[in-house]
Formats: C-alpha cells, sequence, structure tokens
C-alpha cells in the first residue's frame, strides 16, 4: 500500500484520517520496511519511488515498529489479530486477515475503501 502512494500519487494518509478520525495512528513493521529495502534494489524506479514513499510516511509520523512474523506478511497477519487495521493492496493477505475485523484497500488507483 505505501507503494502506492509514490506510484499513484494518491494520498492514503490524509484520505484514512477522513475515513478513521483524525486521531489514527500509523505504524508499520519493520519487516515491512526491510521488503521495502530490498525492493528498492531491484532498479532505478523502485528506488526512486520508496524514497518518495519513505519520505511521505516520514511527514506523516509513521512509526516503525518491531512485529512478530517470519516474513512482512505473517507481521501484518498477526497486528489484524491483535483487532489492528491493515492496509494492503495484496488480495491473498487481504483473504486471510479479512476474518480479523476490517483492512484498507486501494480502489481505483486513487481511494483507499475499508473492507
Amino acid at each position: 500500500m505505501i507503494l502506492a502512494v509514490a506510484r499513484f500519487k494518491t494520498d492514503i494518509f490524509s484520505q484514512a484520517r477522513n475515513l478513521l478520525g483524525s486521531d489514527v495512528e500509523f505504524v508499520i513493521p519493520e519487516k515491512n520496511l526491510e521488503e521495502l529495502e530490498k525492493l528498492s534494489r531491484q532498479g532505478k524506479k523502485n528506488e526512486k519511488e520508496i524514497m518518495l514513499a519513505l519520505e511521505i510516511m516520514k511527514k506523516n509520523n509513521v512509526k516503525e515498529i518491531d512485529a512478530e512474523g517470519e516474513n512482512a506478511d505473517k507481521c501484518l497477519e498477526k497486528l489484524a489479530a491483535k483487532g489492528i487495521i491493515i492496509a494492503t493492496n495484496d488480495r491473498a493477505l487481504r483473504k486471510k486477515i479479512k476474518v480479523f475485523g476490517s483492512n484498507i484497500f486501494l480502489k481505483k488507483k486513487r481511494f483507499i475503501a475499508l473492507e
């Protein structure tokens, strides 16, 4: 989801605040940041998008958290099990975490939706 910020120039943060309330807190698991770092080494386009996304995350006070899980998706699944709303465009992950509650996804590359 965080790459949507750079790829589609979509302000997911202000949309999330409108959808969930202004006191919403944004977090990203350390494993997801590691995954972004690996992606950034796979080409200049990825590197530029990820750098922009990280800059926007910083401006929106996204906090890095340590979450259990052997990979990024497992971390998000465990957070969803704790009742945290997960923002993802990964259909398989959305299906897995739907049993725990709501999740946010990008609709038509422009708008976020709560599922």
